[in-house]
């Protein structure tokens, strides 16, 4: 592919990235383009974007509202994600937890 079909490739993929309302990641993920490649790109368009949108994508912190020792077993961690709460006692199982939490971040 030439150099001017290949920014015209990029530029449609870019359009319908903006116009998708999906994180880089997520369209990079659905389209199954190296999110790196991607971020290149973006920048080649427009520099300013990709501060942009690695701040929007990067900024979804979740808070731990209380760490707690209700059970009389240990400390266990409460974390509360748009009105979902998990509680991580001592022996959890870090693959259901992190399944858990892949699943809240893909809804949310």
């Amino acid at each position: 592919m030439d150099k001017l079909n290949l920014r015209k490739e990029w530029e449609l993929r870019i359009t319908d990235f903006k116009a998708s309302g999906q994180t880089q990641t997520k369209w990079c993920a659905d389209h199954e383009l190296n999110i790196h490649q991607f971020r290149y790109w973006l920048r080649k368009f427009n520099p300013s974007e990709l501060n942009k949108a690695r701040v929007s994508s990067n900024s979804n912190w979740l808070s731990i509202d209380d760490i707690d020792d209700q059970t009389g077993t240990g400390n266990s961690l409460s974390v509360k994600v748009a009105g979902v709460t998990i509680e991580v006692k001592p022996g959890y199982d870090p693959m259901l937890f992190l399944d858990v939490v892949m699943k809240l971040k893909s809804l949310c």
